[in-house]
């Protein structure tokens, strides 16, 4: 999480190891699937996430770069899931998917969940 040359605090070093421990322990215990696994560190993430949005400008301008960058694709996916429609319309897509039904699933998908989702704690 920390850029090179920089250092993480302590404490979020520790809450990192804590974490990890933790996490680690589960899944010894039990198979998780990632899903579990992102909200069992959802918070931690959200936590240094926000900390470096606020510390950290030139970090903040890579986190905003790749909110761009994601909003970006969603556009790119609406257009190409709109030209498969008007081109091949609700036929099958290459490959055997679903064609457009599939490209609409994508949508609202984002890349980088975990920046969208902070957006409103800024």
């Amino acid at each position: 999480m920390a850029r090179p040359g920089k250092i993480i605090e302590a404490e979020q070093r520790s809450s990192i190891q804590e974490a990890d421990g933790t996490l680690a322990g589960r899944l010894g215990q039990m198979s998780l699937g990632k899903q579990v696994i992102t909200l069992a560190i959802w918070p931690l993430l959200e936590q240094i996430l926000r900390s470096i949005h606020r510390n950290d400008p030139e970090a903040a301008m890579v986190g905003e770069a790749m909110v761009d960058l994601d909003e970006g694709l969603q556009e790119w996916r609406y257009r190409h899931v709109k030209m498969v429609e008007r081109t091949i319309g609700r036929k099958l897509g290459t490959g055997g998917s679903s064609g457009a039904g599939y490209l609409a699933s994508t949508l609202f998908n984002p890349v980088f969940p975990d920046l969208w989702a902070i957006r409103s704690q800024f």
